[in-house]
C-alpha cells in the first residue's frame, strides 16, 4: 500500500500545505462542506508509513456533519466543534504491528477519559476500495450501538489525516456517513 500525499493540484478551495500555514489549514478544512470534504477524501491517499505516523495521542477535531454544514446553523456547529467546550479531544493509537493496532477516543468532559475503543489497520476503503487506515469499533468492550461505527482515515499531508466517520447499516457495504473529522498527528495531547 504505497501511495503519496495529494498533490497541490488536488487541493480543495485552496486548502493545501503549500498555500496555507498549518493552523490556518485546519481552520480552512473546518469551513469546507461535507460534499467538499468527500471530494478531498476521495483524492487523498494513505501509505504504510502513515499507520506509524498516527501512533500516540494526536489531537482531533470534528469538521462537518452532513446536513448541518452550511449557513448560520453550520457556522454555529463549527464554532462549537472547534472550541474547548467540545467534549471530543482526539484519538489515541497504539500500533501492535506494522499494519494493525488498537486505540481509543479521548474525551475531556465531564472528566478526561477514554471511551469507545477500536481496532485499526491498513485496509481497502469500504467507500471506494482504495487504501485507507480503517478504524473499527466492533470490539467486545463497546456497547452494541458503538460496534456499528466504522471510520476511515486518509493522509492530507503534513501530518493531517481526514477521517470519514460512518455507521454500518444492515445489508449495506458502505457505512452511512455520520461526520467528517481531522486527526492532527503534528500535535499530541498527553496520554490518558
Amino acid at each position: 500500500m504505497q501511495a503519496s500525499p495529494p498533490s497541490e493540484a488536488q487541493a480543495i478551495n485552496g486548502v493545501s500545505s503549500k498555500t496555507l500555514p498549518a493552523a490556518d489549514r485546519v481552520e480552512a478544512l473546518a469551513r469546507l462542506t461535507s460534499r467538499e470534504l468527500e471530494a478531498l477524501f476521495l483524492r487523498a491517499t494513505v501509505a504504510d508509513r502513515d499507520f506509524q505516523a498516527i501512533s500516540g495521542h494526536p489531537r482531533g477535531r470534528v469538521l462537518a456533519v452532513p446536513g448541518v454544514d452550511r449557513g448560520l446553523r453550520g457556522d454555529l456547529v463549527r464554532r462549537f466543534q472547534g472550541s474547548v467546550l467540545y467534549p471530543w479531544e482526539g484519538k489515541s493509537f497504539s500500533a501492535l504491528s506494522a499494519s494493525e493496532g488498537r486505540g481509543i477516543n479521548r474525551f475531556r468532559y465531564p472528566v478526561r477519559r477514554g471511551w469507545f475503543p477500536f481496532r485499526t489497520g491498513l485496509a481497502e476503503s469500504r467507500t471506494d476500495g482504495r487504501p485507507c487506515i480503517a478504524i473499527d469499533y466492533d470490539v467486545p468492550e463497546n456497547p452494541w450501538l458503538a460496534r456499528g461505527i466504522y471510520d476511515e482515515l486518509r493522509a492530507l499531508g503534513d501530518g493531517l489525516y481526514l477521517g470519514r466517520g460512518g455507521m454500518r447499516r444492515a445489508g449495506t457495504k458502505v457505512p452511512s456517513l455520520v461526520l467528517w473529522f481531522l486527526v492532527d498527528a503534528r500535535t499530541h495531547d498527553r496520554a490518558l
